[in-house]
């Protein structure tokens, strides 16, 4: 999920992606589950993404929803 940076600022284009986090609570989230589970996902609201991109959504709905999403994020 999209995490507050200022790089992500300089290219962000219009109003904030739903979930974005804050970089120390990503960074809290994740050592907090160190040593627990082999993937770690912060934050509800990309939990949630990260389940319907893998387990409810087609293959290729998810990559044209993620491409759809990040367009114009980088360079």
């Amino acid at each position: 999920g999209a995490i507050r940076t200022p790089g992500y600022q300089s290219a962000e284009t219009g109003a904030e992606a739903p979930g974005i986090m804050d970089p120390a609570d990503v960074a809290e989230e994740t050592l907090k589950a160190l040593g627990k589970a082999p993937v770690v996902v912060p934050g509800r609201t990309n939990t949630l993404a990260q389940f319907l991109m893998r387990r409810v959504l087609p293959r290729k709905t998810a990559i044209r929803l993620m491409s759809k999403n990040t367009r114009g994020l980088s360079g």
